[in-house]
């Protein structure tokens, strides 16, 4: 008895690293029955003698736990009409959910075990003096005591129970009738009896449910319901309180006003000036502007933004931020070179339709402009890409792009450095002829270069 308190006591502490906090722990109950005293006092006959019980569990998790009981029995005996003793017992118990430990949760829902095994003391007492050298009317004893308690679960916080307990009196000094006095009590054990009752319990916390009814993880119905609870956190997850098209589980902000616009995180996007670049990475959050200029606007075209721009209204140079070169400030101007013929009035290189290669045809003009880039160190070239209007304004602006590009490799395979060369794509928005013609949109399928020297 005492190894098999030790042991399940020792596991109960080694099972408290397990300890979970999904379920409820606490739970309460009352029982009432009878119990059947030693068969050596003949007097103890009976059919009912009374027993009452209420206790307090705890559950460390849900297979270990520990329980607080106190019980009041009443003894009545044949041959003593109107007289009966009484006893007042309390112990604190080690409990075992067999019913989890042996995966009973795999075949019933309903059903459960607990096994219980303690120490504690009563008080016995007689409702009259029988035996008169006794003094005083209350003996008191050491109790031990093992039992089980079969469980019916009628929902998650009410559950019905049995109990059959088997209990054992050490230094009991006073037979349970109060008739003779027992001698040497010692350490033994001097009376054992065994009680059955029924009751009821109830599982109490904030949690949907109790240790009791938790299946251990491994078996079937643990398995089940891990994934329903992993589908409902899913479902959870999945809630768009603000219909934003973010779920909750991303949303950083849960109540994005209707038919705003979001980001992924669903932060609502502000773009005050509406040209489809959010404030936060908008520059110019009052003004339209582009992306290429961080949302500022280009009043004049000339590829510099108006906030750096000292004359925004007329097209100038980078080199006079933003203002044109004056005839007679003798510091920059730009001399317009044509590729094809070297002669100044013509500036363009132009290209198949809907393409992006170089033609043969260009490389001597191209070769004349690398000639004077490097015998002018500080000059720098303006590659300015265009196309005609075949096609929509997208593809012309990329392709206007790749063809500034095509030059841009050129001239850089021949030595001419990166850096000394500016590129700019116009798309079809800058037409040297008429687009009706056919010759119109040769001319305007061009790149053309400007040399700025100082």
């Amino acid at each position: 008895m005492k190894h098999f308190l030790s042991t399940t006591i020792a596991l109960a502490l080694s099972f408290l690293v397990y300890s979970q906090t999904d379920y409820n722990k606490f739970s309460m109950g009352v029982n009432v029955g009878t119990q059947r005293g030693p068969s050596h006092i003949d007097n103890a006959n009976k059919p009912f003698n009374l027993f009452l019980a209420a206790n307090g569990r705890y559950m460390l998790n849900n297979v270990f736990g520990f329980s607080l009981d106190l019980g009041y029995q009443r003894w009545g005996f044949n041959a003593l009409e109107d007289y009966h003793t009484n006893t007042i017992r309390y112990s604190l118990n080690a409990v075992v959910n067999a019913g989890n430990l042996f995966r009973w949760n795999d075949w019933t829902k309903r059903f459960g075990l607990l096994l219980e095994a303690g120490l504690g003391g009563g008080h016995l007492w007689a409702s009259d003096r029988l035996l008169e050298d006794v003094d005083p009317l209350t003996d008191r004893m050491l109790v031990l005591n093992y039992g089980f308690r079969p469980q019916f679960k009628l929902n998650e916080r009410f559950s019905l129970n049995g109990h059959v307990g088997f209990y054992y009196n050490v230094r009991q000094d006073v037979t349970f009738d109060w008739t003779s006095q027992i001698e040497s009590p010692g350490a033994n054990v001097q009376a054992s009896y065994f009680v059955g009752s029924v009751g009821i319990s109830y599982n109490f916390g904030k949690k949907d449910r109790h240790a009791d009814w938790v299946p251990l993880e491994g078996s079937d119905d643990s398995k089940l319901l891990a994934l329903e609870e992993r589908l409902s956190e899913m479902e959870n997850n999945m809630k768009d309180d603000d219909n934003d098209g973010v779920p909750n589980f991303r949303d950083e902000e849960l109540d994005t006003p209707e038919g705003a616009v979001v980001d992924s995180k669903g932060v609502q996007i502000v773009d005050t000036d509406g040209d489809g670049i959010p404030d936060e990475y908008d520059r110019c959050p009052n003004e339209k502007g582009e992306w290429g200029h961080s949302g500022c606007p280009d009043s004049d075209g000339d590829g510099i933004p108006d906030y750096l721009d000292k004359c925004p209204n007329e097209a100038g140079l980078w080199s006079l931020q933003g203002c044109p070169a004056s005839a007679n400030d003798g510091v920059i101007k730009e001399v317009v070179i044509d590729p094809v013929t070297g002669q100044k009035k013509s500036n363009n290189v132009n290209f198949v339709i809907g393409q992006a290669e170089l033609q043969s045809g260009s490389f001597k003009s191209l070769d004349g402009v690398v000639d004077i880039l490097k015998s002018n160190p500080d000059y720098k070239v303006k590659i300015n890409g265009h196309a005609c209007s075949i096609g929509d304004e997208s593809f012309n602006m990329e392709l206007s792009k790749r063809r500034a590009e095509s030059v841009q490799k050129y001239l850089e395979k021949k030595g001419i450095k990166r850096d000394r060369m500016i590129i700019t794509a116009f798309g079809e928005t800058k037409p040297v002829a008429d687009n009706n013609t056919e010759d119109g949109r040769i001319k305007n399928r061009r790149v053309e270069l400007v040399i700025v020297q100082k």
